[in-house]
């Protein structure tokens, strides 16, 4: 014979209920009753002697104030008889409402700005600033562009100025000048064997076309329609990204090929393919020189020549963390 308890919560009203008695395989179920003060969130479980959970009867469940009746056929949350003992059933109760007061650490304006905070599946991986505007990737971005934009005069507020949903491209790397802004990643669903360059106009952040681009498709369908430096194998992997303010030239690191990738930013066209050890973050400083963090622990400054190549290092920094 099995005995069945059924303690309420928070109300904390105790009914001994009816035996449910089973015989070889076939129940015979018997109901149980509970009681609500008033209109309530529902949920019930059976439970042994010791706590264990035997059987999820419901979940989320609103029910009126006053007495109501359920049963409990003896299987348990497989199918299976419950064995013969003594059970308790548990319906816990509640009127719990949540209310959305942002996140902590997080300064965003308002609490209800939907995509205007600022937030993402992960942290900042990139960042230009050109004007009043600071442009940024977040790397992979389930759900949202990977690509977003801030006022400095109002840097709590995000604005996502591709159309809703995804773009594909998990943006590692940002750069930007007065008229574009560049934007170097992988698609997030190549499984990091796909990365490029793609970019968009300051003046209007639409896509910005090169001559000597090449239109690349993402793994769910998103085509850019001009991208540079496509790369196709994991070794093709971008590990930095720079672009002159004054002079002709966007600069695109290999780490993993030991190389450096030199393209007209107008164009878009390959100028130079230079070899260099190991090559990882890059920065153009105020004169249009470039700056390379070699390896593990070094940082050189180059002179960008006319044509694009580099001149010896003029400025090496050695044993930095």
């Amino acid at each position: 014979m099995k005995r069945v308890i059924v303690l309420l919560f928070p109300y904390l009203i105790v009914y001994i209920l009816f035996p449910i008695i089973s015989v070889g395989q076939t129940s015979i179920s018997k109901p149980f009753s509970f009681s609500l003060a008033q209109k309530a969130r529902t949920s019930a479980g059976v439970f042994a002697q010791d706590g264990t959970l035997i059987r999820t009867l419901w979940s989320g469940a609103e029910y009126p104030s006053g007495s109501h009746t359920q049963t409990w056929d003896g299987l348990d949350d497989q199918g299976r008889m419950a064995p013969d003992a003594t059970y308790k059933v548990k319906v816990l109760s509640n009127n719990v409402t949540y209310t959305w007061e942002g996140v902590i650490g997080n300064s965003s304006f308002g609490v209800s700005q939907g995509n205007a905070i600022q937030r993402g599946f992960l942290q900042i991986q990139g960042m230009a600033i050109t004007g009043n505007t600071a442009y940024y990737g977040v790397g992979y971005a389930e759900g949202h562009p990977s690509q977003a934009k801030s006022l400095l005069t109002s840097p709590q507020s995000k604005v996502e100025f591709f159309p809703k949903g995804e773009t594909a491209q998990a943006t590692r790397f940002v750069a930007a000048d007065k008229a574009t802004v560049y934007w170097a990643g992988y698609d997030g669903y190549s499984n990091g064997k796909t990365w490029f360059v793609f970019a968009t106009r300051v003046s209007d952040d639409t896509e910005k076309p090169f001559e000597k681009g090449i239109s690349c498709r993402m793994e769910l369908g998103r085509v850019y329609k001009s991208c540079l430096d496509i790369g196709t194998t994991p070794n093709s992997a971008i590990t930095g990204l720079a672009v002159q303010q004054n002079g002709n030239y966007l600069f695109v690191a290999h780490q993993l090929l030991n190389k450096l990738h030199v393209f007209d930013k107008t164009t878009g066209g390959l100028v130079q393919t230079l070899p260099i050890d190991s090559p990882r973050g890059l920065a153009i400083d105020g004169q249009d020189n470039l700056w390379v963090i070699n390896g593990t622990n070094s940082v050189n400054k180059y002179i960008v020549q006319t044509n694009g190549t580099l001149s010896a290092a003029t400025l090496a920094l050695s044993g930095l963390e």
